[in-house]
């Protein structure tokens, strides 16, 4: 498991661990029962310190690839899931082939866009 930009976060990693851990930290079992048994290759956008893309590995061979922008939450979720970019979607979302993936998660992301 791998993440594309370094890790650049110091105090960051103390706020996620007291404030922001818990909005990070949920395998959303409401949106795993929405994902396809037979995906393969999912992304998952706001992918947050990967719970999700973990449950989703549990129940199915699978690759699970994540966006995440928070920079201490893509580190965790790179111990979970197969690949992570930490970057926020705008900026890399013309670099990805959507025909690649076999389903595309977008959960508590579009009212974060800057233009969904």
């Amino acid at each position: 498991m791998n993440i594309q930009e370094g890790f650049k976060a110091t105090s960051a990693e103390a706020e996620f661990e007291s404030e922001c851990s818990t909005y990070y930290q949920y395998e959303r079992p409401e949106i795993l029962e929405l994902i396809p048994n037979h995906a393969k290759r999912i992304l998952d956008i706001g992918c947050a310190a990967g719970w999700l893309g973990e449950a989703i590995k549990r129940r199915q061979a699978c690759t699970v690839y994540g966006i995440e922008a928070n920079p201490v939450a893509a580190k965790r979720a790179a111990e979970r899931i197969d690949k992570v970019w930490n970057a926020h979607v705008e900026q890399i979302i013309e670099e990805l082939d959507a025909a690649f993936f076999d389903c595309i998660v977008l959960a508590d992301v579009l009212e974060h866009l800057i233009n969904p």
